[in-house]
């Protein structure tokens, strides 16, 4: 059976979370003072400027996204504008997966792309050509 476009993006997907997780993690972490969760801090931060409860997980890829684009100043000095600029666009795809929105084909490859770019990156080599091999199929 034919593997469908919404499927090579969420396989996509999978494979970002699993390689962008080294890499917002060290950053993270380097950033938590007193050795803190940064998870956790991120929580707390959000509860108390949104006024409602956040849970967070490292395992969403989608959090790791937002964490990469709206921490900006942590990861300014690894990534570049333009890369930095992929994980709001895959913020995007994340977005489009979950509301189980169609992928066309020109989405699929511009999506799995972007992937790719941004898992090389971060020096995620086995994921990016996880990514690629997904891409080319």
């Amino acid at each position: 059976m034919a593997t469908s476009n919404r499927e090579r993006v969420d396989a996509g997907v999978q494979l970002l979370q699993a390689g962008l997780l080294p890499f917002v993690d060290a950053a993270m972490s380097a950033q938590a003072p007193g050795g803190q969760d940064w998870v956790a801090m991120l929580e707390a931060r959000d509860t108390s400027k949104n006024g409602t409860a956040h849970k967070y997980s490292r395992q969403d890829p989608r959090f790791l996204l937002k964490v990469v684009t709206e921490e900006w100043r942590v990861f300014g000095k690894s990534l570049s504008r333009a890369e930095q600029s992929f994980a709001s666009e895959l913020r995007e795809t994340g977005n489009r997966l979950a509301h189980n929105e169609p992928f066309g084909a020109d989405d699929t490859y511009r999506a799995l792309d972007t992937m790719e770019r941004l898992l090389s990156a971060v020096d995620a080599t086995a994921e990016a050509d996880a990514v690629r091999k997904l891409r080319r199929d």
